[in-house]
């Protein structure tokens, strides 16, 4: 799934490996600065 690969490069979420699998968890500390900056931008 490049769209994940794409978010964690972003840093907006965590990857860990479970053998053939791949676990997805949201930073929410990156997202909440984020939101904020593009608060800030607009």
């Amino acid at each position: 799934m490049a769209y994940m690969a794409e978010l964690q490069r972003a840093g907006l979420v965590r990857a860990t490996r479970a053998g053939k699998w791949t676990h997805y968890k949201r930073d929410e500390q990156r997202i909440a600065a984020l939101v904020a900056e593009l608060g800030q931008t607009f």
